[in-house]
């Protein structure tokens, strides 16, 4: 019910990477999460409507941090898209499911044998049809397998109008704040957009931080996705660094230091989050926040029983 900076900070990169002057979509997969999903049945709180809370919350808080970038994006949301022609929608997952062995869905999903996992890979592939897209991006290679199974579809079953996208693949952002195992990640361990002020600037505080480490280095990272990409630039000390590179080159010879670096990105991580603060307070991001906090909280006593 966390949703990672990293996400939001990935998709802006991934944005920002459509060459111009194409039209800019970002498909939210609902339906592929649902499917995909392992929250308990409860029928006061179905696991769709967490789901969408969350996807809420984040196109909430992407449209505050980059408003003039969003402006050019439609959002699209998965469930909605497919009942526009739900008939050419589903004949297309039929289709896509008959013409695959079930091993190469299976690869496409990182070899998952799940059942949910499977159906969503057939939607994927479904909406890649749908939105007649000339290049698909993404920053995992979770995704990129996904994409990659769809070329590959159109390339050996596409009509002739369709052609296959190219793919775009560019590096995840990560806002991990300690390293340790990715499958038991706590949420100390991360910055979450629907963290305040004070909680990000704590965090930041407590993050590892090693002088001239720039293989393991979360400040580092936020300079670079934040205050660089989201910003501009970045000022330590007295210069201004424009460029990931000299930034990256200053910290690993120890011009700067964790001492140095950790407040001047506090500080520019501070007005996203300044954003954010502002648009959770309203709907329908106060709302969705409302849903995926009382949700927690059931799930955290259920586990405490």
């Amino acid at each position: 019910t966390n949703v990672s900076l990293g996400v939001l900070l990935s998709l802006v990169k991934e944005l920002k990477a459509m060459p111009e002057p194409n039209h800019k979509v970002l498909v939210v997969p609902d339906l592929s999460a649902l499917a995909h999903n392992s929250f308990s049945e409860d029928k006061k709180t179905p696991a769709e409507k967490i789901i969408k809370a969350a996807y809420d919350l984040l196109i909430c808080c992407l449209r505050a941090a980059v408003p003039d970038l969003m402006k050019a994006v439609s959002v699209c949301y998965q469930s909605e898209t497919m009942l526009v022609n739900p008939s050419d929608y589903w004949i297309s997952v039929i289709n896509v499911g008959r013409h695959f062995q079930l091993q190469t869905v299976l690869d496409a999903n990182g070899n998952s044998s799940q059942a949910g996992a499977v159906f969503a890979a057939l939607l994927h592939v479904a909406d890649v049809i749908t939105m007649k897209a000339a290049r698909v991006i993404c920053s995992s290679r979770e995704q990129c397998l996904l994409h990659e199974l769809a070329v590959s579809y159109l390339n050996e079953c596409g009509q002739a109008e369709l052609n296959a996208p190219s793919i775009i693949q560019i590096p995840a952002v990560s806002t991990r704040l300690r390293e340790g195992d990715l499958n038991n990640v706590q949420e100390k361990d991360d910055l979450h957009i629907t963290n305040t002020s004070a909680e990000m600037k704590k965090k930041i505080k407590q993050s590892f931080c090693e002088e001239g480490n720039t293989e393991f280095c979360p400040a580092l990272e936020l300079a670079k996705s934040v205050a660089i990409e989201l910003h501009d630039s970045i000022t330590i000390g007295e210069i201004k660094y424009d460029h990931p590179e000299s930034l990256i080159s200053a910290f690993s010879s120890k011009i700067i230091h964790p001492s140095e670096l950790k407040p001047a990105v506090t500080r520019s991580v501070n007005e996203i989050f300044t954003l954010f603060e502002k648009e959770l307070k309203q709907e329908p991001a106060k709302g969705a926040k409302a849903k995926l906090q009382a949700y927690a909280k059931k799930i955290s006593m259920k586990s405490c029983k």
